[in-house]
């Protein structure tokens, strides 16, 4: 995994978060949830959480950086590649959320890993990110991928899924309550 790590460094190398803040500690974060998940699950053989945590790693390459599918693809291999695909921003959020609801398991449980961080992140940085970007960000720009995520079914990965979203819904409660307090 060292080498995922300097990979995933040197690829968003002065990529930003929209929060100032470097982009590769974000896709370690939703990758480590996910290796913790799956560890806890039992769901996953070696070459399966070989094949997610990978694709976690590298979920906003894509559209964050200079690499195209085809050369994630040559790197890694066509699934952890279609993974990413699938995990790449659509310009229209709707569409997104859809693309999201047909993609396979895999990606799901990344997208809600990818939740999960985003969430607890907004937690973190309600004051530097303001109260009215954080409402924003919080209950209309991922509410309907929320939603969706959350009436998603599984059936490879039913624990995994569950396990996602119950830390999804904590956050969400966490981050609602935190909100009520800086109101």
């Amino acid at each position: 995994m060292k080498n995922i790590i300097n990979f995933i460094k040197k690829a968003h190398k002065g990529t930003k978060r929209k929060d100032g803040s470097p982009c590769w500690p974000h896709l370690a974060r939703v990758a480590k949830i996910l290796e913790f998940v799956l560890i806890e699950s039992k769901e996953a053989n070696n070459k399966e959480k070989e094949i997610i945590i990978t694709s976690a790693y590298l979920h906003d390459i894509i559209e964050d950086t200079k690499y195209s599918r085809k050369e994630i693809e040559k790197l890694f291999g066509k699934y952890i590649a279609d993974n990413v695909w699938n995990l790449s921003k659509d310009k229209d959020l709707n569409s997104y959320t859809n693309k999201m609801k047909d993609a396979p398991e895999s990606s799901r449980l990344i997208k809600m890993a990818d939740m999960i961080d985003n969430l607890t992140e907004s937690i973190y940085k309600i004051k530097k990110n303001g109260y009215k970007w954080t409402i924003h960000f919080s209950k209309v720009i991922i509410f309907d991928m929320k939603n969706m995520l959350l009436d998603s079914k599984f059936k490879e990965y039913k624990k995994t899924s569950e396990i996602l979203k119950a830390k999804i819904l904590f956050s969400d409660y966490l981050l609602t309550e935190m909100l009520k307090l800086e109101k």
